[in-house]
């Protein structure tokens, strides 16, 4: 009840009831037969008009007021939805923004983990380059060393061989000499009776050539022919 005089104001209220109860005194004398007067039918009428009038001039003032209040809902929801809508955009721009720079980090690390891999697969063949090469050098020290010793003990050994040669040379030598000189002298070689070889000419002669006598300082005396042969004498033609 209250709603409706709210809605159709105090003076609405009061044309309807003035208007309602005309009305009903109007049937009432019509039905007892008694005359009441057109005028009075004329103003329940109109106050019944103007309640009505009131009641339809509140419902649009209500309806207005009521449209209004959506308007401004209606507005206020859009500009909800469009501060709802920036939200989302920021939000989804704030999105991909972060995971641009989480796949940049990925690739920074994917990047930098490469580059450590390569680093440490580098280090490791210069590594390995390095033992091979270190070892290669020993053995080439070594098998330098091997050669060296083996070259000193060859010529040591050639050394040794010479000095061999040299001494027994020398003793030959001296043998030869101490033989000669024994052999030599103010001797005649015709009494001897061996084989004399010429140190000058290189030629041997056996007695009864004719050059068998001669100065025995020139005399080398050999027991055999093939003893004059290996000393490297030849035999006299004559």
């Amino acid at each position: 009840m209250g709603e409706i005089i709210h809605s159709i104001g105090p003076w609405g209220v009061v044309a309807l009831f003035a208007g309602a109860v005309g009305l009903l005194i109007f049937f009432h004398r019509l039905r007892s037969r008694q005359s009441f007067g057109r005028w009075a039918l004329l103003a329940a009428i109109l106050l019944l008009t103007v309640g009505i009038a009131g009641c339809g001039t509140s419902d649009q003032s209500a309806n207005t007021a009521n449209t209004a209040s959506v308007k401004k809902l209606t507005a206020k929801e859009k500009a909800a939805q469009a501060e709802a809508k920036s939200l989302a955009a920021k939000k989804s721009s704030q999105n991909a923004v972060a995971e641009s720079l989480s796949k940049k980090r990925s690739d920074l690390e994917d990047e930098l983990a490469a580059k450590e891999s390569a680093k440490a697969e580098a280090a490791s063949k210069e590594s390995a380059r390095q033992a091979a090469a270190s070892s290669s050098a020993a053995a080439q020290s070594s098998s330098l060393a091997a050669a060296a010793e083996s070259s000193k003990q060859a010529a040591a050994a050639e050394s040794s061989k010479q000095a061999a040669a040299s001494s027994s040379q020398a003793a030959a030598a001296a043998q030869q000499t101490q033989t000669a000189q024994s052999q030599r002298g103010d001797m005649n070689t015709t009494e001897t009776g061996t084989i004399v070889g010429n140190v000058n000419s290189k030629i041997y002669h056996v007695p009864g050539q004719a050059g068998y006598r001669m100065n025995s300082a020139n005399a080398v005396h050999f027991n055999t022919e093939q003893a004059a042969i290996n000393a490297g004498y030849r035999k006299a033609l004559r």
